[in-house]
């Protein structure tokens, strides 16, 4: 071949490669250009918004286009609050809400933001941002602190005039702290109620009173403790964990029994009252000590536990709340223990919720007639044959009645 045929030959082959380069081979295609990162300018939002303050929060956004979404973003702050983490899906504006570490000065930090995108590319922006010191003193005391009859209560100030916050927290004993309730700028109440109202107990608790920004605070402790119920002999017991209640809030009743006149084994039926307002909160039946497992008859505890009782045979139908006349409602219950042995019962038998729809003052009574089938308080021991009664179920003590708000 000659010269000139072998030239004219490489000629278009290049000319065919060029045309093949400049409109693509079919492959995969690059979508977007470079990452393009654009910060707005940071705001406070918290207390002292829009400036950005020392235990303040405060928003970041930026502008972010090109590449190829999604994008992942890693927000870097130098130390004036933690890294965060985000992710947007498409090309636009990114957020992040931040909380501002204490500061005793103002400060200069510088923000880093370093992002990637579905294709791995990778682009960085930083800005520099000033969080002053708080403007706000708070010289928090707390000027008096109490306990009396389950409730704690407790005042404070700031110098500067400023609204209080207020926390409690449980030093040492066995009892549940409830609130704040009744709050104002100075002042708030504690409800304190036993963890098991039968075996009663000491107990300390540190309040701490915060100015609003949350700066300053100040603490002091308050002790108190709960008598021990008595349970009288041969004396039946409902009792209400705690005196105070908001309507809807559930309450949780115990019923106890002191020493039987005579051998214990079936409780046969059990008839608590209160006034129309009040309901039993459903799936709320517990056999012995109130827990927290849901099954109502694990574990097997109280006066149960002591005649060594292996299992239950559990009541079939929902437990129902009847009208009985004088503005009451009258609710049944019952045990049944499989196994175990006759003994003097002295503990707890069973515990429930009850609720209130209305405000208004509730006692927890116990029924007993004895001429009705329907209508009677009473117990068996394990041959069946005779129904026993106990001699005093007026319920009438302390824990007897609920204040409900």
């Amino acid at each position: 071949m000659s010269l000139v045929a072998r030239t004219v030959i490489l000629l278009s082959l290049l000319c065919c490669l060029l045309m093949l380069q400049a409109c693509g081979s079919g492959g995969e295609k690059q979508v977007g250009g470079d990452l393009n990162v654009s910060w707005l300018d940071p705001i406070g939002s918290g207390w002292n918004a829009p400036t950005l303050t020392s235990y303040d929060t405060a928003r970041f956004s930026v502008d972010i286009s090109g590449g190829q979404a999604p994008y992942a973003l890693t927000w870097y702050f130098g130390g004036a609050c933690e890294t965060q983490f985000s992710n947007l899906n498409e090309p636009g504006q990114a957020n992040v809400n931040v909380l501002f570490v204490p500061l005793a000065a103002t400060t200069n930090f510088t923000a880093m933001l370093v992002v990637s995108d579905a294709a791995g590319n990778a682009a960085n922006s930083t800005l520099q941002f000033t969080v002053i010191e708080p403007q706000v003193d708070c010289f928090v005391s707390i000027n008096s602190l109490t306990y009396s009859d389950g409730l704690i209560r407790v005042s404070g100030s700031d110098a500067d005039g400023g609204a209080l916050t207020f926390t409690a927290q449980l030093d040492s004993g066995e009892v549940i702290i409830t609130g704040p309730f009744n709050e104002t700028a100075t002042s708030a109440e504690f409800v304190v109620k036993p963890r098991d109202v039968l075996a009663g107990g000491n107990f300390t608790v540190t309040v701490s009173a915060t100015c609003e920004p949350g700066f300053e605070s100040a603490s002091d402790s308050v002790s108190g403790s709960f008598d021990a119920f008595p349970l009288a002999d041969d004396t039946l017991y409902a009792i209400a964990t705690q005196t105070q209640a908001a309507v809807g809030e559930p309450v949780r009743i115990v019923v106890a029994t002191g020493d039987t006149a005579s051998s214990f084994q079936y409780l046969n039926s059990c008839i608590l009252t209160w006034q129309v307002g009040g309901s039993y909160v459903g799936q709320s039946f517990d056999i012995g000590a109130p827990d927290d497992v849901p099954e109502q008859a694990v574990p097997i505890d109280g006066v149960w536990g002591d005649m060594g009782a292996t299992s239950f045979l559990l009541n079939l139908f929902p437990i129902e709340t009847m009208p009985i006349g004088n503005g009451l409602l009258g609710t049944g219950f019952y045990v049944t223990p499989l196994g175990g042995s006759d003994i003097t019962a002295n503990g707890l038998l069973f515990n429930f919720q009850v609720e209130f729809a209305e405000p208004g003052t509730y006692t927890i009574g116990i029924l007993d007639n004895p001429e009705s089938v329907v209508s009677r308080t009473y117990y068996q021991d394990s041959a069946a044959e005779e129904d026993h009664f106990w001699s005093d179920i007026s319920n009438n003590h302390d824990y007897n009645t609920i204040v409900v708000e």
